[in-house]
């Protein structure tokens, strides 16, 4: 069984398609790296899947059951989300508040947190180097530091399925690095835009390419990210460095 699958699957606006007939299937426990130029519908797809937006047109199917048919509760069960839009909430809680909603899935309407959230709140906020910040109101935090704490939201879920929109963002090279190695480490099945290609190339099971609206390349990334694609969908050129010691691939543009 599929942790994601898709078919068909189109989405638009004022007739306008932003996604055309998108089929395609995440297994299980993979990392999945959605890449393509800005525009091309990244943020979009990623919104279908986790039901900010309705498909226009075509099916989403989570665990081989159709995505609709899920309450909000028994999603959240299953999945976790880091959107874009998560760093401009303008909630006054602290950060251990905010982490703790991640905890809501796996309560009944009455219960409330008790200390093994806590605990998972806190392993979560030290995963991503800000347990430190715990008592700290959430909206005095930077960029970089609210973005982690929406990542230990989302560790904190405990959902078998993660999706993240461009969770490097805002991030230093080191919380770049090490957040994306310890969901990996996770074994869960990970869907993830990124604009930093290499990112995406050495840490990923498959890279999926995304050009206006349609999925030109899905597969393995030393296979499909050649100069020639580059080219083609991001009008660049490219100087590709293998380094055979680490079994990692630099891409450089010029």
């Amino acid at each position: 069984m599929k942790a994601i699958e898709t078919n068909k699957l189109s989405f638009s606006v004022e007739d306008k398609f932003l996604l055309k007939n998108i089929s395609m299937e995440i297994e299980k426990g993979k990392m999945i790296a959605l890449i393509g130029p800005n525009g091309s519908g990244k943020s979009t797809l990623l919104k279908n899947i986790y039901r900010a937006l309705s498909p226009t047109e075509g099916v989403i199917y989570i665990d081989g059951k159709e995505q609709g048919t899920f309450r909000n509760r028994e999603m959240a069960m299953k999945m976790s989300v880091v959107s874009q839009e998560d760093i401009g909430t303008h909630f006054d809680f602290s950060v251990i508040e905010i982490v703790m909603t991640g905890r809501f899935a796996h309560k009944g309407l009455l219960d409330s947190h008790d200390d093994n959230d806590m605990e998972k709140a806190l392993q979560a906020l030290n995963k991503v180097d800000m347990a430190a910040f715990y008592e700290r109101s959430y909206l005095s935090l930077s960029g970089g530091e609210k973005q982690r704490v929406m990542i230990a939201r989302a560790i904190c879920q405990d959902a078998h399925i993660m999706v993240l929109d461009e969770p490097t963002n805002h991030l230093d090279i080191k919380h770049q690095l090490s957040i994306i190695d310890y969901i990996r480490s996770l074994k869960i099945t990970t869907f993830l835009a990124v604009h930093d290609i290499n990112i995406a190339v050495n840490n990923c099971d498959a890279l999926m390419i995304l050009k206006e609206g349609h999925l030109k390349y899905y597969g393995c990334p030393k296979k499909i990210l050649t100069k020639e694609v580059l080219s083609e969908v991001f009008g660049v050129d490219a100087y590709i460095v293998e380094n055979e010691e680490s079994n990692r691939r630099n891409i450089l543009f010029y």
